[in-house]
């Protein structure tokens, strides 16, 4: 990419050439460099939904495997798919920080992510879950009145 000689009309900014990448969100983008370059290495961090699914999306679209097994690992830790493993598994958040959405938005932005990527493994224990906190939510309303 960089032998290649420029158009003689392509943008420069600071005399470097523009790199445009489709349909990637600006945000993502500073997630995933986040990821590769921390000030200091926090291996027992959780990063939230929303940056896992940014490193995520951009570690597939640019084939950065480490990365993507990495996002990989934390979902199918947190989202078993075996009943044994799910019976063992913690029922809070162990492996993303869901930061300050209610369980049930960060279980149907996990559920959206899964469908968007492919990862269909991991959605029965995400829909599991997703009923059973929809459910708890409505009898804790119902019975609080």
């Amino acid at each position: 990419m960089f032998s290649l000689p420029l158009p003689p009309d392509e943008p420069l900014v600071e005399d470097c050439p523009v790199v445009v990448l489709a349909g990637d969100r600006s945000k993502d983008w500073l997630y995933l460099l986040e990821v590769m370059f921390p000030p200091e290495y926090r291996p027992d961090e959780k990063p939230t939904i929303t940056e896992l699914a940014a490193v995520l999306r951009l570690s597939q679209k640019y084939d950065i495997a480490n990365f993507r097994r990495g996002c990989l690992r934390r979902l199918h830790s947190e989202f078993p798919t075996s009943l044994t493993e799910f019976d063992e598994a913690v029922k809070e958040w162990g492996f993303i920080d869901p930061a300050d959405d209610t369980s049930i938005s960060a279980l149907s932005q996990v559920i959206n992510l899964a469908r968007e990527i492919g990862l269909s493994s991991i959605l029965p224990a995400a829909f599991y879950l997703l009923v059973q906190r929809e459910v708890w939510a409505f009898l804790l309303k119902r019975f609080s009145d």
